[in-house]
């Protein structure tokens, strides 16, 4: 999943300060705190909060304000979730997500909340720049309770949990009795782009699809489609066919949110003389393989064939595992896997997960002013990596080969790695650009360009922490920066949340074995989580340059998305963009301003009441005449209901309604 809200994260010390000890998350402390006034800054993007917030497309949150205040005598109750806080007491806020709390100044209320789901919350108020007024410590025990008094200022405008800032958070508005604050709609940030349609060619029973690969069996196209829970289905004009179940073997949660699972599938080029394939999925040791103490997962990456007489179904007992790396946290897991135009497998690898790049599992590096991390190591482990691997061969020590132009081959780094310094790369693919020559090459992705070179760009969308969102533009060797930079921006261990805690760090790599010297390589774009009460996005999701025929106003133009502006209501977008060369691009200005110019555009949704997607936004695909698809879902949660729309001119879309509608 691409989605990671800092999940399982900061635990401070003791009540007088915070620390950057980053844990994994175990659901078995209980820590109670009475709140305490700190003056510790969250940061903001430009005198605004820094955490994205679950808000309507207006920029306001689930609960209205209006009415008269909350009595003081009347004990405020919320339920701490991560998908929102729970608005339960009193009748004024029931039921609402991120109620607005409407206080009356100079009174003090008492406010109780309720951890709901056991992961690790805590409650701060902060004013309108973003500091921390009054804040407690985190609680990751479930129905752990924590009591603050909380004494009403005109300085108070928000109520977030810090750890997940992007979906738990709530509007303050401070007043008279009898004062009803005026809610003003805010003009969208992101430039509206042009209209497109959807068309809708696979459902029930698919939950989370996070990936959609075709391949050629017997001269016709096949579309398969990756099931978080660990399905791939056959897509078929009648509807979808279980090509491979391997769901007892993932190791996820089939209840609430998770980022572990079945997460990418990629067909051998030679699908159709030699039946395989390859799957990457969230599992447990097996034979002699280990996991460290503490660690949550395994990372698998395992080859599979088809039946012998079948090549639309998979043989599940024929797995060999080729790759397995321990996996400290349940998070930034990666998992985008595709042969590139070269024939050789890339493989995405998140940092190891939690929060920072620190803590349990997250090693340390060459830059000291951070703590961790894996992104910037290439010596102890391949997280944080761009791998590329050779599956038609086998080494000395291992089950398949390494290409002998990978960049550390032959020096201290580990020889996989083929790019560096990420943090949660969540979908990738491969572009070739017209070329002078009129051959096709055909890709194992089973897709078509101009160009007889070989040779694609290989575009990568990082997912940020707290701040920022990036796509990249990666070449061989290249280190893209985590966790000495988030996109453009210099990255702070110890103040996440705020863009100039740290303004001069490296631009450069130390130029000593394993390392050269090499810049820290900038993406080629990058936006912000939220301007003021907007929020832009909190997860980018990776796509596509658009080389198919139908959408002619796309062509050569990035297709991507952002996952949801938050749990409580699923509203992904899609993106487009015309992605500039690596070193042409430049990250925003601090603080951001609401008029700032973003490098992209959203797509507008034809059949869609309000011109959104309404839906998660999970991971894109392209068939063989690269039309593009998009895969979102209708809850946040892993047992939800998945779609697959195909993109298409908006006068051949369906109508895309509400989702209460569609419930």
């Amino acid at each position: 999943m691409p989605i990671d809200p800092t999940m399982g994260e900061r635990i401070p010390a003791d009540d007088s300060g915070r620390t950057d000890a980053i844990e994994p998350y175990r659901p078995t402390r209980r820590r109670l705190l009475q709140g305490t006034v700190a003056a510790t800054a969250l940061g903001a993007l430009g005198g605004v909060p820094a955490a994205s917030g679950q808000e309507d497309d207006d920029g306001e949150d689930d609960g209205e304000a209006g009415g008269e205040p909350i009595d003081p005598a009347e004990t405020i109750v919320l339920g701490g979730i991560t998908e929102g806080w729970e608005g339960r007491e009193p009748e004024a806020i029931a039921g609402a997500t991120n109620p607005t709390l409407q206080l009356v100044a100079g009174e003090t209320y008492e406010l109780t909340w309720i951890n709901v789901d056991g992961l690790p919350h805590n409650i701060a108020f902060l004013d309108a720049d973003g500091n921390a007024l009054l804040q407690t410590e985190i609680v990751d025990e479930q129905d752990a309770e924590q009591t603050v008094s909380v004494s009403v200022t005109e300085e108070l405008a928000t109520y977030v949990c810090e750890v997940h800032p992007s979906s738990m958070r709530g509007s303050i508005t401070v007043g008279e009795a009898g004062d009803e604050p005026a809610q003003d709609a805010a003009e969208p940030l992101v430039p509206q782009g042009q209209e497109v349609g959807l068309q809708k060619i696979a459902g029930d029973p698919i939950s989370q699809p996070v990936g959609m690969e075709t391949v050629t069996v017997d001269d016709a196209e096949e579309r398969f489609v990756v099931d978080q829970t660990g399905e791939i289905y056959h897509v078929t004009d009648d509807g979808v066919e279980e090509f491979l179940d391997i769901s007892p073997r993932i190791v996820m949660d089939n209840d609430g949110f998770d980022e572990r699972g079945l997460l990418g599938l990629a067909f051998h080029p030679d699908y159709q003389e030699n039946g395989l394939f390859y799957v990457r999925y969230s599992g447990w040791p097996e034979g002699g393989e280990a996991l460290p103490e503490d660690y949550d997962h395994l990372f698998v990456l395992a080859e599979f064939q088809a039946s012998e007489d079948d090549a639309l179904q998979g043989d599940p007992e024929s797995e060999r595992r080729l790759v397995t790396i321990p996996e400290p946290q349940f998070n930034h897991n990666g998992g985008d896997i595709a042969f590139g135009p070269d024939d050789y497998l890339y493989v995405s690898v998140g940092d190891g997960g939690g929060a920072d790049d620190t803590g349990l599992g997250h090693v340390e590096d060459w830059y000291d002013a951070n703590g961790g991390g894996n992104g910037q190591d290439v010596t102890d482990n391949l997280l944080g990596s761009i791998l590329r691997i050779d599956v038609d061969t086998e080494g000395e020590d291992r089950p398949y080969g390494v290409p002998e132009d990978n960049p550390f081959v032959g020096t201290e780094g580990m020889d996989e790695i083929y790019a560096y310094g990420f943090r949660n790369p969540w979908r990738f693919s491969f572009d070739v650009s017209a070329g002078e020559e009129e051959e096709e090459t055909e890709w194992a992705w089973g897709g078509s360009d101009s160009g007889s070179d070989g040779e694609g760009d290989l575009l990568v969308a990082d997912v940020g922490q707290n701040l920022w969102e990036e796509i990249d533009r990666v070449e061989a060797g290249g280190n893209y920066g985590w966790n000495v930079f988030e996109s453009f921006h210099c990255f702070s261990t110890e103040s996440p949340s705020d863009p100039q805690a740290i303004t001069d760090c490296p631009t450069e790599e130390p130029d000593s074995a394993p390392y050269d010297g090499s810049a820290l390589l900038d993406p080629v774009l990058e936006y912000p989580h939220q301007i003021g009460d907007q929020v832009v996005g909190i997860s980018v999701t990776g796509g596509y340059v658009y080389r198919g025929g139908e959408l002619s106003d796309l062509d050569g133009r990035y297709v991507f998305g952002d996952w949801s502006a938050g749990f409580e209501r699923p509203n992904g977008r899609l993106f487009v963009a015309d992605l500039p060369e690596q070193g042409e691009a430049e990250g925003f200005d601090v603080p951001v301003t609401e008029d700032a110019e973003f490098p992209m555009e959203e797509l507008q949704v034809a059949g869609s009441e309000d011109g959104t997607l309404n839906r998660t936004v999970l991971a894109f695909g392209r068939d063989q005449a690269d039309e593009l698809y998009v895969l979102t879902s209708q809850t946040p949660s892993v047992d939800g209901t998945g779609e697959v729309f195909r993109i298409v001119p908006p006068g051949e879309g369906e109508e895309i309604p509400p989702l209460e509608a569609a419930e």
